[in-house]
């Protein structure tokens, strides 16, 4: 039985790409416009959730005008299952002082980077037809936030960011176990866990 991940996940991970490839374009289609600047974003993470408190680091840019602030960003998330999240954002700052308030959301994808453990299976009685180099596998799922926080900006545009936000991130976990047919061997069962981790998350970071 073929033990290699879905196809699907791949294709969603092919589409974001192109689409965040496309987003790093924009700049310099927008050049022309003054009105459009450049703005990048490095941040470090509390969340907490159903599972131990963990963090994440993150890194975002893109382009800005007139407070909306549009750009893709990637992140080390710790949290449960180490993962790659790869996503697009959106930001929109409110007023035209230096201290402001701002909401905003992200969305893209988790891609797993937790190792592949052998599966722990039960010392069988009978003979095993499971090849030995199935392992657990980790597919790429779907990574979302929304959430608001304050810019305490200097007159050139930078400063210090503080927000709370609510996350997402899905990570489908494939493995095979033995399944005695009550003959002489057992029989190898796909099996399929989708571990969904929703996390209350507080950032600090830093607008350039």
């Amino acid at each position: 039985m073929n033990s290699r991940p879905a196809t699907k996940p791949n294709l969603l991970l092919n589409r974001m790409i192109m689409l965040c490839f496309s987003l790093v374009l924009a700049p310099v289609v927008l050049q022309a416009q003054s009105k459009w600047k450049g703005w990048i974003v490095p941040e470090a993470g509390m969340m907490t959730g159903s599972y131990e408190p963990s963090g994440d680091l993150r890194l975002q840019g893109g382009i800005h005008k007139t407070g909306w602030m549009i750009g893709i960003g990637t992140a080390l998330d710790f949290y449960r299952y180490q993962s790659v999240p790869v996503y697009v954002q959106g930001r929109k700052m409110f007023g035209h002082k230096n201290w402001k308030p701002f909401v905003m959301t992200s969305m893209g994808v988790n891609i797993p980077t937790t190792r592949p453990a052998e599966n722990l299976i039960l010392i069988d009685i009978v003979p095993t037809t499971i090849p030995k180099e199935n392992t657990n596998h980790y597919n790429t799922g779907f990574y979302g936030e929304a959430g608001a926080g304050y810019a305490f900006l200097n007159k050139r545009g930078r400063g210090f960011l503080i927000s709370f936000n609510y996350v997402q991130k899905r990570t489908q976990e494939i493995y095979y176990s033995s399944f005695w047919t009550g003959s002489i061997q057992t029989v190898p069962i796909k099996q399929e866990n989708i571990y969904i981790m929703n996390r209350f998350a507080i950032r600090i970071g830093w607008k350039i």
